[in-house]
């Protein structure tokens, strides 16, 4: 039987992202849904459509599946695109019984602490994550993020026509046409393959766009990853030739925290957040801050120096495919 995936577009768009194909096989009977940003795992997939829009300035609008704060949403959303009639919610917990991090997360910046203790000092503030009820009735605790994506997901699912059954009884995510199933029992669904095929064959033709203007966009990226580079180097240089310049590397660091850089290393593989966090923001002197930085510049560099390594290939593959069209 052929089946479909789904995947939202991840929370970077560095390298790593799509590492999770690595040890995959070829799968031919298999269909990738992925958003437009998402790594598509090369040639294992025998067919990949795309969802959603980004850099409109080089590729027109492209339909989208209706997501929200968490990538079951984006599950749910392409089971109804599919025409599935119901639909199992599985680990959909959104919700965690430490209160003051999520627990599934072992290598957040939070680390593990005993649990008993950290419900001996609850406070009701932050850092305190939002205490909730469970669909069984235990109190567990959630993000913010989280318990708004819980609520649009429940809105969600009581305007749709799907059946849904939550196999989680620690979930936050219950309400009006969700039942509480730890062992559901898909039932039968003739003529879904079918419904299934009609839609992938109605799926609209990929956007198409300029290559000269692929080729101006990615000159604009090679730049400003150039520059990064150079400010990481040039951070690396002043911290060890003068301490006095701490101040510059943190008003770079800040930047560079805004503008998705930050967000993009701390999921590169050699990058340990953790580490960097106790080191730079929980530092003990002026000392331990500086080692700080010079871990996350010395990184940088190497993330700036693989994303150019990239760009510049793609811009020589754009070069041939412009210099064709001009041939």
């Amino acid at each position: 039987a052929s089946s479909t995936t789904s995947q939202q577009r991840p929370d970077d768009t560095s390298v790593d992202a799509g590492r999770c194909f690595e040890r995959l096989p070829k799968l031919k009977k298999t269909l990738l849904a992925a958003h437009c940003l998402s790594s598509i795992g090369g040639d294992v997939f025998s067919r990949v459509c795309f969802f959603g829009s980004d850099h409109e300035r080089l590729f027109p609008p492209r339909p989208s599946l209706k997501l929200h704060g968490s990538v079951i949403t984006t599950a749910f959303s392409l089971a109804e695109h599919l025409g599935c009639a119901s639909a199992f919610l599985v680990g959909a917990e959104l919700s965690s019984p430490h209160p003051f991090s999520l627990s599934y997360a072992k290598d957040s910046v939070h680390g593990a602490s005993d649990l008993n203790d950290a419900l001996d000092r609850l406070t009701n503030a932050h850092p305190q994550l939002l205490p909730q009820t469970a669909a069984d009735g235990r109190r567990v605790f959630t993000t913010l993020n989280f318990y708004d994506a819980a609520q649009w997901f429940i809105d969600r699912i009581a305007h749709s026509k799907v059946k849904v059954a939550n196999t989680s009884p620690a979930s936050i995510v219950f309400g009006r046409g969700i039942s509480l199933d730890p062992d559901p029992e898909p039932a039968p669904s003739p003529g879904l393959r079918k419904r299934i095929s009609e839609v992938i064959a109605a799926s609209p033709q990929p956007p198409q766009t300029s290559p000269e203007r692929v080729r101006t966009f990615i000159l604009e990226a090679v730049e400003a990853w150039r520059t990064r580079k150079k400010i990481a180097k040039a951070a690396l240089e002043n911290l060890d030739r003068d301490p006095e310049h701490l101040d510059q590397a943190i008003r770079w660091l800040q930047i560079f925290d805004n503008d998705n850089t930050s967000n993009m290393l701390a999921r590169r593989h050699d990058f340990n957040n953790p580490l960097f966090h106790k080191t730079f923001f929980q530092a003990k002197d002026h000392a331990d801050k500086i080692e700080g930085l010079r871990y996350y510049y010395t990184r940088l560099q190497g993330m700036c120096e693989t994303l150019l390594a990239i760009l510049v290939e793609q811009l020589e593959r754009v070069n041939a495919m412009v210099g064709s069209e001009g041939g």
